[in-house]
């Protein structure tokens, strides 16, 4: 048995790439610990938002209920999201983005530490598609597998470029304007 640690941005970032991985991991008796980076509050705010109810609140509920599906422990590095590319989010006291690297690092290796892995997985060097907490999470989470006390083996998750500049490609043809997006 293993011990193979997913680390995510925002809650929900499992969904569109590892959650079939962390799954069929923890079918063949792998221990799976998913660690967000961030409280994913900059994420669209649901129309069924319930009153009194924060996206943090909601967001955290959805990550209980995907771990459930998929096996996973849960863990938070507690940062706020930083948004999109360019928002003053970005740049704000506690956000993701702003934080050190040592600093987060450091977070994230104490919770290497605890779990003891075998498996560490991040994201490649762009992130998967530029966003900077997921550009934060690949700087992040290399940082802390430097400082882990163990030696774990470092994955990092990623897309398939030649077919998002495709569908790109497709979506211009379309007419549909993707600004100066690229893959």
């Amino acid at each position: 048995m293993s011990t193979i640690v997913f680390v995510h941005a925002h809650p929900d970032d499992e969904a569109s790439a590892t959650a079939c991985s962390m799954a069929m991991a923890t079918d063949r008796g792998d221990r799976v610990v998913v660690v967000y980076a961030t409280n994913g509050d900059h994420g669209q705010v649901p129309e069924d938002l319930a009153e009194g109810e924060t996206v943090v609140q909601r967001r955290r509920r959805e990550a209980a209920a995907s771990a459930a599906v998929t096996g996973a422990e849960v863990r938070w590095l507690d940062y706020a999201d930083s948004g999109m590319h360019g928002w003053v989010e970005n740049d704000a006291e506690g956000s993701f983005h702003a934080a050190s690297t040592d600093e987060a690092g450091g977070r994230l290796a104490a919770i290497l530490d605890e779990v003891g892995p075998d498996v560490v997985v991040g994201y490649d060097f762009h992130g998967n598609y530029g966003h900077p907490d997921h550009v934060k999470v690949h700087h992040v989470t290399r940082r802390a597998v430097a400082l882990h006390d163990g030696s774990p083996r470092y994955l990092e998750s990623t897309i398939n470029r030649d077919l998002m500049r495709r569908q790109r490609d497709q979506a211009i043809a379309l007419g549909v304007d993707v600004g100066d997006w690229d893959p």
